[in-house]
C-alpha cells in the first residue's frame, strides 16, 4: 500500500505560543521553560504527524491519526480552558471592562466575553465537589 505524505500543518509559533498567522499581538514572552516546553510540543506533535504519514495507508493508519487527534484535541481544550481561567483572573483581579481586556489580550470584545464565561465555568466546576 502506498505511504501517506504531506506536509506539516502545524504554523510557526511565536515566542509566546500563538501561531503567527493567528493575528494576535504578541507583547509578552514566554519564560525560557515554557519556550522550550512549547518547541518540544511542537516537535513531539511533528514527529507524531510524520510518523502517521509514513504508515501504510489503511484502516490501521487511520485509527493512529485519529488516536493522534483525540490527543490533540486534548490539549486545546485544556490549553482553552487555561486561557479562559486567566482571562477571567485579569478581568476580576484589575477590575478592567471587557473592552478593555480584550485590547488587553488581543481579541474582540465577544471572544473575551467567552473567555472569561469559560474560565468561569471552568472554576465552577473545579470548586465543586
Amino acid at each position: 500500500m502506498p505511504t501517506v505524505k504531506g506536509t506539516s500543518t502545524i504554523p510557526p509559533v511565536s515566542p509566546y505560543g500563538c501561531p503567527r498567522h493567528c493575528g494576535y499581538p504578541v507583547t509578552v514572552t514566554a519564560p525560557d521553560p515554557l519556550k522550550a516546553a512549547i518547541e518540544d510540543v511542537t516537535r513531539a506533535v511533528e514527529r507524531a504527524l510524520s510518523l502517521v504519514r509514513d504508515m501504510p495507508s489503511g484502516q490501521v493508519t487511520f485509527e493512529a491519526a485519529s488516536e493522534l487527534a483525540v490527543v490533540l484535541r486534548a490539549g486545546v481544550e485544556a490549553a482553552g480552558h487555561l486561557r479562559g481561567l486567566i482571562a477571567a483572573h485579569i478581568r476580576d483581579s484589575e477590575r478592567l471592562s471587557l473592552s478593555v481586556l480584550a485590547r488587553r489580550i488581543g481579541v474582540s470584545k465577544q471572544r473575551a466575553a467567552e473567555l472569561v464565561r469559560l474560565g468561569k465555568e471552568k472554576l465552577d466546576k473545579e470548586e465543586k465537589p
